[in-house]
């Protein structure tokens, strides 16, 4: 564990971060959900700063929902921290109730990775399981918490009611690499509701949200719709599509993903859009 420098302490005594902490100490062991994003890798460094390192374990999920991003994200997070890291083989496409893609998706597969988590926590014998829920994440529509809490999985910064910028500035202060990391999804809520999931189009939105960031978006979202890319960009970013050359640009990687079509949504991204109705 990183030691502490007169800045840190001060840190550490501020009052939000003392009341995770004290949720924490009951456990003397924990294993941490970590994704490749801010929310689980606070949760990480606040398991780490009261368990200690040898008594953390993280692990990340891989499977077809989640790009090679997120994964690289997470094992940075992990290896900065000096935190015993672990891969969990997911396969969320020979579920069927996951592929059908129904409203209760989010259900379905949060449910698989609690049996994941649950049989590490059992192997390590560690004592607790964390993941990076947030109070925003209850204002949502998200079935995969419903999962969480039947997997009796702790959400500390749930229950302490921490906000998403919350997480973000203690994040930066604390020196997370992923402080600043966009919000991010897994991608099948890129896809409408009641359209079956298939490996050949999650890889096709991976690759044309890949191209995308390379070209320097960073707030957005390809939506899919058949032969369509509806991509959904922040407010800061409708500038850009002013320069002939980065239309020309987007729609050449789009096609090259394997869209026909490239369109625009004159609606601001807003992480959740294709939960707005019911299916």
């Amino acid at each position: 564990m990183p030691k502490r420098t007169q800045a840190t302490e001060s840190l550490w005594g501020q009052p939000r971060l003392r009341e995770v902490c004290e949720k924490l100490k009951p456990f003397s062991s924990a294993l941490v959900a970590l994704s490749g994003g801010v929310d689980s890798g606070l949760v990480l460094k606040l398991a780490q700063e009261v368990l200690g390192s040898k008594h953390v374990v993280a692990a990340t999920a891989r499977s077809a929902f989640f790009t090679q991003e997120e994964m690289e994200s997470a094992k940075v997070v992990a290896e900065q921290l000096g935190v015993r890291h672990c891969w969990l083989e997911a396969y969320p496409l020979e579920d069927a109730d996951i592929v059908k893609n129904g409203w209760e998706r989010c259900f379905f597969c949060k449910r698989n990775l609690v049996r994941g988590l649950k049989e590490l926590q059992a192997q390590l014998a560690l004592d607790v399981i964390l993941d990076g829920s947030h109070a925003g994440d209850e204002l949502e529509h998200r079935p995969g918490r419903r999962a969480l809490r039947e997997g009796n999985i702790y959400s500390v910064l749930a229950e302490a009611g921490f906000s998403k910028q919350e997480i973000r500035t203690y994040a930066l202060q604390l020196g997370l690499p992923n402080w600043d990391r966009p919000q991010a999804a897994c991608l099948a809520t890129r896809i409408p509701y009641g359209e079956a999931l298939s490996a050949s189009t999650l890889e096709r939105i991976a690759c044309a949200e890949a191209a995308l960031r390379q070209m320097g978006l960073r707030e957005f979202r390809i939506r899919h719709h058949g032969e369509i890319a509806r991509i959904e960009i922040g407010q800061e970013a409708f500038a850009s599509l002013a320069d002939i050359e980065f239309r020309a640009q987007c729609i050449r990687a789009l096609q090259a993903a394997g869209y026909r079509f490239a369109t625009v949504d004159l609606e601001v991204f807003r992480s959740g859009r294709m939960n707005d109705k019911r299916p």
